[in-house]
């Protein structure tokens, strides 16, 4: 079974792409941070621009073309996960969707759809998005024997996550992340679409609404709203119908328009895009995309770099580095270590390793961790609600634990060993500054907001 830590991968997601390429953590995290960013998000922009400066029946000058190429990589969805310390399997989706919508605007629908076949090894939500892209080919072809990929997308689906997922299963943090994200709308991915379709009235209880409605409106916005211009162009969104929907319907803030659950998504948003860019005016053409480009870095720098911290963006690999170092020299292989946050899969290759989101004091206790390696510029990135001091006071219960002493303390990081029994040690105060690390936290956006206004 494959794992990251105690945790069974396929419990959470059926990523086969992952498991064969999990062997490459053994690079080091910046070489393979360059090597999937380059891969994932360069491939996705060689193959866009190949298929725009190929595009023989556009009537837009090479100028123009070079100009909705910026647009792309500069618009908050693309620029903001790319700059990002962590990897993701939806960062490998980008270069695949690109080759299908590159053959399929060459009406290689067989090819097109090959690719995103290819898509459901990277992650078990690609099936939804090949139940619309066949549906999607049917309509652009007006041939109904492409609705066969629906059909074996959907059975695809409801095996993986109601068979294969369940029986590679050795815990319940799958079952545990499903309540998370989906609340009351069941218990498996089966259960919870058959209840959003039959009980809509649930989804109302799932909370997040404005950030969900306000993440959709920066992603058109930063593209000039120009798939809406055109109503030929809507067509192309077709495909990432039911994956925004995975992520409407959840409990949790997924659909953000900086979050990794937009990447499958995000093609056929440019794809549209790019329809309506080639058929608008072209005294248009420029000045739509100038208004874009100067959004997409207006919402980068005020709503991503601003408020959730230029040192998430630009300091944490070299955290990482020292982590993944931290890791190798200084915990033995046969240790069991507690830890968390981006940098866990070098933490946890190849060992006896535990991921926490938050600490929680009793659990520490009970299962007696040998080593707790804790990042603390990162640490507090997923915490959803800015109130929420839940982490905070875990920490610092933590640094009080006199069956714990620091071997390492600097740049951030802390290195906890477990001492023996009623030996007492000295705990260096590394948690009275915790609270300064609390603003990269996602929950605090609305407050950065206000202040924002404020200040104003």
């Amino acid at each position: 079974m494959m794992g990251i830590g105690s945790v069974n991968f396929f419990n959470i997601h059926f990523s086969v792409a992952y498991l064969l390429l999990s062997p490459l953590y053994f690079v080091g995290p910046s070489l393979l941070i360059f090597i999937w960013k380059l891969i994932s998000y360069g491939g996705f922009i060689i193959i866009v621009s190949y298929l725009i400066k190929n595009d023989k029946q556009s009537s837009a000058s090479n100028w123009e073309r070079n100009l909705f190429l910026v647009l792309v990589c500069l618009h908050p969805t693309f620029i903001t996960n790319l700059i990002s310390p962590d990897i993701w399997d939806s960062d490998l989706i980008l270069p695949f969707l690109a080759l299908s919508i590159l053959y399929t605007s060459f009406n290689r629908y067989y090819l097109g759809i090959f690719w995103i076949f290819l898509t459901f090894f990277i992650k078990e939500d690609m099936m939804l998005l090949g139940i619309m892209y066949g549906l999607f080919i049917a309509i652009k072809s007006k041939e109904v024997k492409y609705l066969i990929f629906s059909l074996f997308s959907l059975a695809m689906f409801l095996i993986v996550t109601n068979i294969l997922m369940p029986l590679s299963s050795t815990s319940e943090s799958g079952l545990e992340l499903l309540n998370f994200s989906y609340g009351n709308l069941g218990e498996s991915m089966g259960e919870i679409i058959i209840n959003s379709v039959l009980h809509p009235t649930l989804l109302f209880e799932n909370g997040f609404w404005i950030r969900k409605f306000a993440s959709i409106f920066i992603i058109f916005a930063c593209f000039g709203f120009l798939p809406f211009l055109k109503k030929r162009s809507i067509i192309y969104l077709i495909p990432g119908i039911a994956v925004i929907g995975y992520t409407i319907i959840a409990a949790q803030p997924y659909l953000d328009y900086s979050k990794h659950y937009m990447l499958a998504f995000f093609p056929f948003v440019v794809w549209s895009a790019y329809e309506t860019f080639i058929t608008i005016h072209e005294d248009s053409r420029s000045r739509v995309a100038f208004l874009a480009i100067i959004l997409s870095i207006s919402i980068v720098i005020i709503f991503q770099l601003n408020m959730r911290s230029w040192s998430y963006y630009f300091t944490p690999i070299k955290n990482i580095d020292t982590l993944e170092s931290i890791s190798a020299n200084l915990i033995p292989k046969d240790a069991s270590v507690l830890t968390g946050g981006i940098a866990s899969p070098w933490v946890c290759y190849n060992r006896n390793c535990f991921v926490s989101a938050d600490f929680q004091p009793k659990e520490i206790e009970l299962i007696k961790y040998k080593y707790i390696l804790i990042n603390l510029s990162t640490v507090f990135w997923e915490v959803q609600s800015c109130n929420d001091y839940t982490l905070l006071s875990n920490l610092k219960a933590l640094n009080q634990n006199s069956n714990y002493e620091v071997k390492y303390n600097n740049n951030d990081i802390i290195l906890l060993m477990r001492t023996t029994p009623g030996i007492s040690s000295f705990q260096p105060k590394w948690s009275e500054n915790l609270e300064n690390y609390q603003y990269v936290s996602q929950g605090c956006v609305k407050n950065n907001i206000m202040n924002i206004f404020k200040k104003l």
